[in-house]
């Protein structure tokens, strides 16, 4: 059988213009793909894809979505269909928000202390209730995980996404918690090596247990997305008509460890990071002169929301090396250049501009016929008197 031969890409999108047309098309135009080896090799240690290999399915199968509206998946997890994806997926968006939320927390209003359970629980609560009914909120395990999970509780038919008794759930969270019962690599390192990653090793096992319970004992819980196997990719540069490019693996022996980092302030980072400035503005409102407050400092949501999404950014980008490091290691590591059409971006630039142009003359002819016709009729109106 032939091995496995996953690969890693750091993609960029040239030239570094940003559009916001209303009603465009989810379509862009691009005239060149180039690839370059990382790592000084281009082929791994199994073989793996080549740069030729890389470039010829870059160029045939890139897709091009709003990364606002498409949800985030994990790195984790090797698929022939194209998706957005960073560590983890939501939940590891989410986790980087708590870090980054407990951490403002304690500048400001130091006496607060550390979140516990009971706030983690209650955030991720009231996180999962601002998403939309038809969006679900990501996580994954795989299958080796679950075959352990059912070894430990002796039941041959375990299911993670199935509601447990509720007597059984304490001890259930515990196993889901423990990183040998984890099926996704960047939650596990998490948990492994906290000092590395900057993240206290209970707030993510405090988020694991807040999930599994959200999803087993609430309405529009969701479900656990499965996936047997893994994969990771790094997205860099700037984005085309608002869009970001998805790329798909090749087949089940082949696929792209995958990571849109560029992109994802625009989507999930962004969001989690508005919902934390919100709780941190929910914090000011009647503490502005408690002596809890440290002096001199104060929350704003916009100002909160800047910070926060920074210092997301900053660990997370951390983090993907960490986890690029542990899960490809030894993999062909390539850097891919999508070279946007400018041509025909200036074009479409210059095509709206001459119909914002027509529209402000017409409706400046519109604006001086009525006067004239307003003045006509009071002139009628006089001569009548």
């Amino acid at each position: 059988m032939v091995p496995y031969s996953p690969c890693f890409l750091l993609l960029m999108v040239l030239p570094a213009l940003l559009l916001g047309l209303a009603g465009a098309s989810q379509r862009c135009s691009f005239h060149g793909v180039t690839v370059v080896p990382l790592d000084g090799g281009g082929s791994g240690s199994g073989g793996g894809l080549t740069a030729d290999d890389v470039r010829a399915h870059v160029e045939e199968k890139v897709e091009w979505v709003d990364p606002q509206k498409q949800p985030w998946s994990c790195v984790d997890g090797r698929a022939t269909q194209p998706g957005l994806t960073t560590p983890a997926g939501d939940s590891g968006e989410f986790i980087l928000g708590l870090v980054a939320y407990e951490e403002r927390l304690l500048a400001v209003m130091p006496r607060a202390g550390h979140l516990t359970e009971h706030d983690v629980t209650a955030l991720f609560e009231d996180f999962v209730r601002t998403i939309p009914y038809s969006r679900r909120f990501y996580m994954h395990t795989d299958e080796h995980a679950v075959e352990r999970l059912r070894e430990a509780t002796g039941d041959d038919g375990f299911d993670p996404a199935r509601k447990p008794a509720q007597e059984d759930q304490a001890q259930l969270l515990e196993l889901l918690a423990d990183p040998a019962y984890l099926g996704c690599g960047h939650l596990r390192l998490l948990i492994q090596h906290p000092d590395q990653y900057r993240v206290r090793p209970q707030l993510t096992q405090w988020f694991i247990k807040a999930f599994f319970d959200f999803m087993w004992n609430h309405e529009h819980g969701g479900k656990l997305h499965h996936h047997t196997s893994i994969a990771l990719v790094e997205l860099e540069g700037s984005h085309c008509m608002g869009l970001a490019p998805m790329i798909p693996g090749i087949d089940d022996l082949n696929s792209f460890f995958t990571d849109h980092a560029s992109f994802v302030s625009l989507g999930i980072r962004g969001e989690v990071a508005r919902f934390f400035a919100g709780k941190l503005d929910e914090q000011s409102i009647g503490l502005s002169d408690a002596p809890i407050m440290t002096p001199g400092t104060t929350l704003h949501a916009d100002k909160n929301y800047a910070q926060l999404l920074g210092r997301m950014t900053e660990l997370g980008n951390i983090q993907l090396g960490l986890t690029v490091g542990y899960l490809a290691k030894g993999e062909p590591q390539y850097a891919v250049n999508i070279v946007v059409d400018r041509e025909r971006k200036m074009g479409m630039i210059i095509g709206s501009l001459v119909s914002i142009a027509a529209w402000v003359v017409a409706l400046a002819a519109m604006i001086l016929f009525g006067r004239r016709a307003l003045r006509e009729e009071e002139r009628n109106a006089h001569n009548l008197v």
